[in-house]
């Protein structure tokens, strides 16, 4: 993440430096988690155009000084679908593949925010994972021009994992009707993956040590996997039509929010708590140890279906 957020060569010690810059960040700004309905997306990260301060002129977002940026609250999308697979799991296999999923999409959003903040433009084309750059958005750079965008989430997924990490169901399943003791996870390479199922080591896998990933036994692509892996061009990581991505969370208008924070929902009597804030305080408890953020608390819009007055 840091060789990705550094447009230009640097030596060891600018490497050092960015590394505790970007540690700093992350633990006195860690973006808002936002819990929504995304379509063909387990993440997404809106990327500011602009940079409104109060009494002057917009301004293009990368055009600003890191430390300016770096006072923005950003955030990140999560889908509700993808987390929910993780709540409904019943065994402990099928919560560590699910869990080491949410690892690697949290990731791959903040390296979005983390380019945001530190770069000065958008992800070099170089940088692009698996996946194709053929349909990625465009992005901003400093002079407000559009340019092609390389992917910083997929580059760094591939640097993890050496793949494009893909959620694996059964021939008849997809996200909204699957058993979730039945998904897997799959590292897709050119022309080969693995199934993180498949080791003995999931359990570490799924706490972060994901060099047992590289023990894995290769096996050929299944049709439909690689044909599900030919339409994903869309950018999973794009603001697509969820949310202007200018407009703060709290400015937006017409929306509606309700905040879940688990230690007290968790903390009450289960059996007269709502079913969808237990659901949802559980999924905020997993995106806890995904981050190590202790203090996350779920903000839930309308567009989940889970606003005041809205129903599921």
């Amino acid at each position: 993440m840091t060789l990705v957020s550094s447009t230009e060569n640097v030596d060891g010690e600018d490497i050092e430096k960015r590394k505790q810059d970007i540690i700093k960040y992350l633990d006195r700004h860690f973006p808002i988690v936002v819990l929504g309905t995304l379509s063909n997306a387990h993440g997404c990260t809106p990327m500011p155009e602009t940079f409104c301060h109060p009494g002057s002129q917009p301004t293009p977002f990368l055009s600003r000084s890191s430390a300016e940026r770096q006072s923005r609250p950003l955030q990140f999308f999560l889908d509700m679908e993808t987390c929910n697979i993780f709540t409904k799991a019943r065994t402990a296999r099928a919560r560590s593949i699910i869990s080491f999923f949410l690892h690697i999409t949290i990731i791959n959003e903040i390296s979005h925010v983390v380019m945001l903040v530190f770069s000065s433009e958008p992800t070099p084309t170089k940088f692009h994972g698996y996946r194709s750059l053929k349909d990625n958005p465009a992005g901003f750079n400093r002079e407000g021009q559009q340019v092609e965008r390389g992917e910083a989430g997929d580059s760094i997924e591939s640097i993890i994992t050496g793949g494009d990490v893909m959620l694996f169901f059964q021939d008849d399943q997809d996200i909204n009707n699957c058993d979730p003791d039945m998904v897997d996870v799959a590292v897709v390479g050119e022309d080969q993956m693995q199934l993180i199922g498949d080791s003995p080591d999931l359990s570490e896998i799924a706490t972060g040590m994901w060099h047992h990933i590289s023990t894995l036994a290769f096996q050929d692509i299944p049709s439909r996997l690689a044909k599900m892996r030919m339409k994903s061009n869309y950018s999973p990581s794009s603001p697509g039509s969820l949310r202007s991505p200018h407009i703060p969370l709290e400015e937006e208008e017409g929306s509606h929010k309700l905040t879940i924070n688990p230690d007290t929902v968790l903390a009450s009597d289960t059996h007269q708590a709502d079913p969808d804030s237990l659901r949802i305080a559980r999924i905020v408890v997993a995106v806890r140890e995904a981050t190590g953020k202790s203090n996350l608390v779920a903000v839930v819009t309308d567009s989940s279906g889970l606003g005041p007055g809205a129903k599921r």
